[in-house]
């Protein structure tokens, strides 16, 4: 899906990168079937950065952010005003910041 670099770029912009790095398997530590080992915050964390390396031009997100705390959202949502910011992105949420 991408180099090294690039994975370490969007687990950054997916506010992952203290949590991966801090794991002894870095990029390669295991993950169990739908996210089991992963809290419910993490895993929507994850699919950030999936959509950090694929750079769709569209994009629908619907709550991605609801299970992780204000100020992370608030980093994400610039993070994804900034990448994305030629493409689509339709945005549901609960919190009015987020949208």
């Amino acid at each position: 899906m991408g180099s090294d670099e690039q994975c370490w770029m969007a687990l950054e912009d997916a506010q992952l990168k203290q949590f991966v790095s801090n794991h002894s398997a870095g990029l390669l530590m295991p993950i169990a079937e739908w996210g089991r080992t992963l809290s419910i915050g993490q895993c929507q964390l994850v699919c950030i950065a999936r959509v950090v390396l694929k750079k769709s031009k569209i994009l629908l997100i619907d709550e991605a952010t609801a299970n992780v705390d204000e100020k992370t959202d608030d980093l994400i949502q610039a993070v994804l005003k900034n990448k994305f910011q030629d493409r689509t992105i339709l945005t549901i949420a609960h919190r009015l910041n987020t949208v």
